[in-house]
């Protein structure tokens, strides 16, 4: 639910720059016609020389051409796909269930939740006085921890199937009347 963008990815490398693509597959080419040439000139084991030199060749050919064909998303479309889902967050908020049995948090309590759909990472953070949770840091299931910043308001829970109480999370400053009344 919280949008990491890849700053390393790219667009394929043949898009990128084409006539440096023409020239590898040129050279490619003319790499194929000398090893025929040789073969030609010098005869001897000429089928196995010849299958085996011809094999790697067309194996390398594919490798490097796959490598630069193969698209990857841009750094544009990782980014807006990562505001898209602030965005939606900051309206929706994430749904979570809280893990600790403490009825009546208090301020400076710490408690756990954990996000009902998507990754299902958990999320802690400490009770404050105004009747919410900051939420600092979320781990997840491969062991990678994120420090982040979100409000739980602790007044709009609601029993879930689980017997869990749900919650929903919004970034800081996002809960309004408008997308807590839901609960």
């Amino acid at each position: 639910m919280i949008p990491v963008v890849d700053l390393g990815a790219t667009t394929s490398f043949a898009s990128s720059y084409p006539i440096l693509t023409g020239v590898v597959i040129l050279a490619l080419v003319l790499l194929a016609y000398c090893l025929f040439w040789a073969i030609r000139k010098y005869p001897k084991h000429l089928g196995k020389i010849q299958f085996t030199l011809f094999a790697a060749f067309v194996a390398v050919a594919i490798l490097v051409n796959w490598g630069m064909f193969k698209t990857e998303p841009s750094i544009q479309s990782q980014i807006e796909a990562a505001v898209q889902q602030v965005e939606q967050v900051s309206e929706n908020g994430i749904e979570m269930a809280m893990l600790n049995d403490n009825p009546t948090p208090r301020p400076g309590d710490r408690i756990a939740f954990q996000e009902i759909q998507g990754e299902q990472c958990r999320y802690y953070g400490i009770v404050r006085p105004a009747g919410h949770v900051a939420v600092n840091r979320r781990t997840c299931a491969d062991n990678t921890q994120t420090l982040i910043s979100l409000d739980i308001p602790l007044d709009k829970g609601v029993a879930g199937a689980s017997g869990l109480k749900h919650y929903r999370a919004y970034l800081p400053g996002h809960v309004t009347v408008r997308n807590t009344n839901e609960n």
